[in-house]
């Protein structure tokens, strides 16, 4: 797969107007909503529905699910201008699949191999999405892993994550990955972005794409 030159950018976690509006503003390419019960960042359906009342065109939205219900993500995808579900947990390629809904499957990396095996695992995935294993946690660690394990050669799009704030961006910009997603590393405190980290990672991001 080719070192994409102009990666995307997707900011997760978002639980107010002003972050979205923030990251419309930058540029940010997508946005994430948590609905996983246990996060510091979970957020409701109802409350997701009111966040996105003013989203623009061209922005995308993805869900976040940990092994949730079907009828919590059948009932986000039909509620939500969702253009994708993120899927974070242990759910297999069929429950995956099942919502006939483009889909992300979040994989905890601790070697190579388990980015390949998942490749193989979820092939109908548009794209995996590297976090850092950390034993007992879901997601949103913001920790990194060594990044010269990515492979260049799966199938399916990369989107790197864990970790990843402005001491680090440009190193992340280097790896084969299409995409990156950050979350912690522009945060005040948990569910709450900081305007000035937003700006900076950007700025870092893309200033010379």
């Amino acid at each position: 797969m080719q070192n994409y030159q102009r990666k995307k950018l997707k900011i997760c976690g978002m639980t107010t107007v002003e972050d979205i509006n923030q990251a419309v503003h930058l540029g940010v390419d997508a946005i994430g909503l948590i609905f996983y019960s246990k996060s510091p960042r979970y957020i409701t359906i109802d409350s997701a529905r009111e966040l996105l009342k003013t989203l623009p065109p061209f922005m995308s939205v993805v869900g976040v699910f940990v092994d949730a219900d079907n009828a919590l993500v059948e009932d986000a995808i039909e509620s939500l201008p969702l253009t994708h579900c993120q899927f974070h947990g242990g759910e297999t390629e069929e429950h995956c699949a099942q919502f006939n809904f483009p889909y992300i499957k979040a994989v905890r990396v601790k070697s190579q191999q388990d980015i390949i095996e998942a490749s193989v695992k979820y092939p109908s995935a548009k794209a995996l999405l590297l976090d850092t294993y950390v034993r007992g946690v879901k997601g949103g660690t913001g920790l990194a892993f060594d990044w010269s394990i990515i492979p260049d050669n799966v199938p399916q799009s990369l989107i790197l994550a864990g970790g990843i704030d402005c001491s680090n961006i440009r190193e992340a910009m280097t790896t084969s990955c299409y995409a990156v997603d950050v979350c912690s590393g522009v945060e005040e405190s948990p569910g709450t972005k900081s305007k000035e980290k937003m700006q900076q990672l950007v700025k870092q991001m893309w200033s010379n794409a």
